[in-house]
């Protein structure tokens, strides 16, 4: 089954491949009537994944101690011609036809773009909307099974901007409009469920590990009069809430700590 562009976002999520950067943004511009667009950004550094890989499979032979320089090169080289055999701009254009056919009514993809440099990725998407409201129900439909030899389809490959704005609660109050956010924490998605196998002795402290570098930022800039709100940086109508790997498990089970913004709306 090939490898898309987003499949290999989840990979990065969900296995011990970013460590020390696994940056993720949300940016959300309002304009009076609630309409407006939104950013997602999406920066993975896997040049540091070459140590936790290299780290991983000599654990796996029983050999104790870091990684050699020799062990860190191999691990590298690997990488590199497992990207360079992939056609991944060409992978990318298919998601983004897809994207595009899954949007529900109002929402426009205005940008899905990849940047690449050595090991490291960034990828940004960009929407248009008529109304706030309309974020969570963007969806993106699974890449389609593709048949093996045998002619027998597989199941379909995970997508991790399945729903980018999943965590983002609209409500309207009639004068006022009332936004929350609850990050997801790609750390805690990459464990296994309990029962889906073995697990590794320590694989605990290996995903905290690998995640340390991890940043979630979601910003909002709003036109309209910001009636209430719990960012920590604020300059008028512009909201900031950034969180590390430990801020985003503070949020567990507490919800008053999620980004929170409440907003006067214009007289319809």
């Amino acid at each position: 089954m090939k490898t898309r562009i987003l499949t290999l976002l989840a990979l990065c999520a969900a296995v011990l491949c970013t460590t020390g950067c696994f940056d993720i943004e949300q940016l959300i511009k309002l304009n009076a009537d609630a309409s407006g667009e939104a950013h997602v950004t999406m920066k993975v550094d896997m040049e540091s994944m070459v140590k936790v890989m290299a780290g991983l499979k000599k654990s796996m032979t029983g050999e104790e101690g870091e990684p050699t320089k020799e062990e860190l090169d191999a691990v590298r080289a690997e990488m590199l011609a497992e990207r360079e055999q992939k056609d991944m701009k060409g992978e990318m254009e298919a998601d983004k036809q897809r994207m595009i056919e899954s949007l529900p009514k109002g929402v426009e993809l205005s940008a899905l773009e990849l940047k690449e440099d050595g090991l490291n990725l960034e990828v940004h998407m960009a929407f248009k909307f008529d109304h706030v409201s309309k974020l969570p129900l963007i969806e993106t439909p699974d890449e389609p099974a593709e048949e093996d030899d045998m002619g027998m389809g597989g199941p379909p490959e995970p997508n991790p901007v399945k729903k980018p704005f999943e965590g983002l609660v609209v409500k309207d109050n009639g004068d006022t409009l009332e936004i929350t956010i609850k990050p997801s924490n790609p750390a805690e998605e990459a464990m296994p469920e309990e029962g889906e196998g073995p697990q590794m002795p320590g694989m605990d402290e290996m995903v905290k590990q690998a995640f340390s570098g991890l940043k979630f930022t979601w910003k909002i800039e709003s036109a309209m009069e910001v009636v209430e709100h719990n960012a920590p940086t604020a300059e008028g109508g512009n909201l900031t809430w950034s969180y590390d790997l430990k801020g985003l498990e503070g949020l567990k089970g507490d919800e008053s700590k999620s980004p929170h913004v409440v907003l006067k709306q214009s007289q319809k």
